[in-house]
């Protein structure tokens, strides 16, 4: 044992003492450790949030050129965040930038300017250098052709732009007359008019202000000079007198007029039944009016009028039409249309066609209407046609497009189309720049939204979902962690580092609440549609609302695909139904054959066998359905009786198998197909221990986000692209082939797996490797077991007799699952795994699950 000189805290002063060498490497030999050692000891225990992604809800769409006029963009904006997205295909969009703001909501939005459609015109006859020069000076900073308004819970009013070669939404927030910080509802309503000129504002019961904006030229000069558009507008304040319901501005009564007129939807403070909403109009002509106009609000007064319509009841909203002093107020069951200045204007109050409440409704009362959008025409047949088309947009998801023609007297809307599109809806936008369709956008309320397309003098046609999943009532995640530092375990080579996370979540409202049963009957000319309660104490024919189904002729076989599509063989039709579109195709035009009569058939997954005679006797067809179409593949004609005899035999030998493995290079990016699977290996500014980052490309169906992912087998530039951040890619998988646009960036992919019934919790079990879903039913309560991968059910209950029905703890009507979570028991080596229920009626139910042989 040696002796060593160092120096040792005693009684709080450093001394030189002579030590051996045991007591100065005994760590408990020590007299005592400062405190501030014995804390780092403690186990620590904190919460750290950061945001992952964002829920797509969608309140408001808007096309918007914010880069040029050979950009056409689209404009997704939520409570807290906006998605600039550009349109390339009726089905498919593409993410140009994302501004978030999550410390303040969104109050409202507006365009402002206007789009120069000579750029859509001349686009295929310049070069790409001449369509720089039609949209932006690629040289200079200039402002792009339209603009977006917004206004903050803040009360702050706000420009935003894309600023030329950038990718990211620039706000520049623009000076008021007026103070309004203090009012929380301030820019609730908002209006640009027709020809950007002025901007109105204003709150419920808060002073309304008119903006007058500057000329482009002179905004454009500021900017190139500053990079700001701070005093953009001019304003003029003015104190209402009433509770402000709708702000609007109205079109000019010509195409080329210079005359703004505003409207605005009031009421007087208080419950008083004689005061129903009013609506009042300032018009004028130039800078000069605009000013004097405004200038004693006292004087309008006078001019206020009783709005025609339902007593007790206010508009729901307020559409202007073309041109001049017409809007029509829309109610739940009515529609009033107004004709000319207040206080002499006309009024018709009219009904709407009954629409009973669709599937997509969960309210207890009648759905309302939620927005509406003028489609896009050209100004060459604005100017020359009075025909007005309006769609209208109802909760359940109702469209209706109608059309008015304002010089007739007096004005009568006519409904040309009138389609339920299977959504919750939210919002609408239907004037977008798109050929000769009209493109509408629909934001989903408690669910999915979509794009739809209407060609001329068709119906809407369904080309793509847009994602939405609220409300979302419980999370869960694959990651398996059992103790606060278990992520300070694992080493840096660890192949844990690896493994990507899963978050699950419970959303949405299920379309089978009610557990009923949906029938086809044959008989022997015809088909019925029968609907048998879960009560089965009824059974309804619904064969008049059964135009989906073929219900003319007798029917061979109907079943339901695991995709979800149900398919009818009936005598003259194979039907095909979904939960949003259905199609028929006739015998006669897909085989070709006017006179084809079948006389049987049946299917198997997409090959549908049908045996059918016609001048040359019986043949037996084969047919293909492929998505919503059928496909004749071959035919085997029949010419009387016979017999099968064996002719030759082939022997194939043995051959060894590969795996086929696709490896294609783009611009510093690898993708690899390996085991139905593609990756995507890219260098990283950061890189880790090998050098590159490893994605996982996770193909989606942009029509169907409840699909699986399909298999990946190879992977193939398909065409040079257009700029270098926007290829497309061939996959191919199976027998299929897929074009396949792909994000630049790594992100979360959203993905619907559909329920039976409404979800209110969800765990992910890591002894079954599947996702536990709490589900509440018309019944009461139940649990499903779900493959994440397949997002199909995996389970069944199993009552007290051991038959498949209701677990027995789960049969009190009203009562609902509060908690999940997994309970594994582990006793004389043995493990068993449970799943633990906590209801609202203070019980905890203990549930076993089993494989079934």
């Amino acid at each position: 044992m040696s002796l060593i000189r160092t120096n040792v805290l005693r009684n709080g002063q450093w001394v030189l003492e002579m030590v051996n060498s045991h007591d100065a490497l005994d760590t408990s030999a020590e007299p005592c450790r400062p405190e501030s050692i014995k804390t780092s000891t403690q186990s620590r225990c904190g919460l750290l949030s950061t945001t992952v992604f964002d829920s797509p809800n969608v309140n408001k769409i808007l096309p918007v050129r914010l880069r040029s006029n050979k950009h056409n963009d689209i404009a997704f904006i939520g409570d807290h965040q906006i998605v600039i997205c550009e349109l390339q295909d009726a089905s498919l969009t593409r993410e140009i930038c994302r501004y978030s703001n999550p410390y303040t909501r969104i109050r409202n939005a507006a365009v402002l300017g206007a789009y120069d459609e000579r750029a859509d015109e001349e686009r295929a006859a310049v070069s790409s250098s001449i369509e720089e020069i039609l949209g932006r000076d690629a040289t200079s900073q200039c402002l792009p052709p339209q603009l977006l308004v917004l206004t903050f819970a803040t009360g702050q009013v706000c420009l935003a732009m894309i600023e030329h070669g950038r990718k990211e939404l620039s706000v520049c927030e623009i000076e008021l007359p007026l103070d309004h910080t203090s009012d929380p509802y301030f820019g609730h309503y908002l209006s640009v008019d027709p020809r950007s000129e002025y901007i109105a504002l204003s709150s419920f019961q808060g002073p309304l202000i008119v903006l007058k904006v500057n000329p482009w030229s002179v905004m454009n000069n500021e900017y190139s000079k500053t990079g700001h558009l701070s005093h953009a507008v001019d304003g003029v304040v003015m104190q209402p007198l009433h509770t402000v319901l709708d702000l609007q501005f109205l079109h000019p009564p010509k195409p080329h007029g210079t005359q703004t007129i505003l409207l605005a939807i009031v009421s007087h403070r208080g419950r008083d039944v004689k005061h129903r909403p009013k609506f009042m109009t300032w018009d004028w002509d130039g800078a000069t009016e605009y000013v004097r106009v405004f200038s004693d609000p006292q004087n309008l007064i006078p001019r206020a009028q009783m709005l025609k319509g339902p007593q007790g009841e206010i508009p729901l909203m307020v559409i202007p039409l073309l041109w001049g002093h017409v809007f029509c107020a829309l109610y739940q069951d009515y529609l009033v249309l107004v004709q000319g200045p207040s206080p002499s204007a006309s009024m018709e109050l009219l009904d709407f066609p009954p629409h009973a409440p669709s599937d997509c409704h969960h309210g207890k009362n009648r759905p309302l209407w939620t927005d509406w959008s003028r489609p896009f025409r050209r100004k060459e047949y604005l100017e020359n046609s009075s025909i007005d088309v309006i769609h209208l947009l109802r909760e359940d998801g109702l469209l209706l497009q109608m059309e008015v023609d304002i010089r007739e007297s007096p004005m009568l809307p006519v409904f040309h189309i009138e389609e339920f599109l299977g959504v919750s809806a939210r919002c609408l936008c239907s004037d977008v720049v798109y050929g000769n369709s009209d493109l509408l956008f629909i934001g989903g309320e408690s669910g999915q939204g979509g794009i739809w397309e209407i060609k001329p003098r068709g119906a809407p046609e369904l080309k793509s979902r847009l994602p939405s999943w609220t409300p979302v009532v419980d999370v869960t995640s694959t990651t398996l962690a059992t103790k606060w530092d278990a992520h300070n375990t694992s080493t840096p080579n660890s192949s844990q580092k690896q493994i990507k996370d899963r978050l699950f979540f419970a959303s949405g409202r299920g379309k089978d609440g009610y557990n009923g049963v949906w029938a086809l009957a044959a008989l022997p000319d015809s088909t019925k549609l029968l609907y048998i309660p879960d009560q089965y104490d009824e059974i309804l024919d619904e064969t008049g609302s059964g135009a989906s189904f073929d219900c003319s002729s007798r029917t061979f076989c109907a079943g339901q695909l695991p995709s979800g599509m149900i398919v009818q063989i009936s005598e003259g039709f194979v039907s095909l139904v979904t939960g949003s579109q259905s199609s028929k195709h006739a015998f006669k035009d897909v085989l070709k054959a006017p006179h084809v009569v079948a006389q049987n058939g049946c299917f198997m997954t997409d090959l549908v066998a049908v045996s059918a005679q016609d001048e040359d006797g019986t043949a037996l067809h084969i047919l293909q359905i492929d998505q919503m179409h059928v496909a004749h593949k071959s035919s085997w004609r029949v010419g009387g009786d016979g017999e099968l005899a064996k002719e030759q035999t082939i022997e194939n030998g043995h051959e060894s198998l590969e795996s086929l493995t696709s490896i294609e290079w783009q611009r510093g990016i690898s993708f690899i197909a390996c085991e139905d699977r593609l990756v995507r290996l890219s260098t990283t500014s950061e890189p880790d221990e090998i050098g590159h980052c490893k994605d996982i490309v996770w193909p989606t169906n942009a029509g169907d986000l409840s699909l699986a992912a399909p298999p990946v087998h190879s992977v193939a530039v398909a065409f040079p692209p257009m700029t270098p951040a926007s290829p497309l890619f061939l996959l191919a998988g199976g027998t299929k082939l897929y074009l396949a646009d792909m994000e630049s960036h790594a992100a979360p992919v959203p993905r619907v797996i559909p329920l039976s019934h409404t979800p209110t919790r969800i765990i992910y079990s890591h002894s079954w490797n599947c996702l536990v879903v709490a589900l509440q039913t018309n019944e009461g309560i139940d649990l499903a077991l779900v493959d994440p991968d397949t997002g199909l059910p995996i389970s069944k209950p199993i009552g007290p007799d051991k038959e498949e029905g209701t677990l027995s703890s789960f049969d009190q009507p009203g009562d609902k699952i509060l908690s999940l979570t997994e309970w594994v028991y582990e006793k004389d080596g043995q493990v068993f795994p449970y799943i633990a229920v906590g209801t609202a009626y203070a019980r905890v139910a203990i549930v076993h699950a089993s494989v079934v042989q």
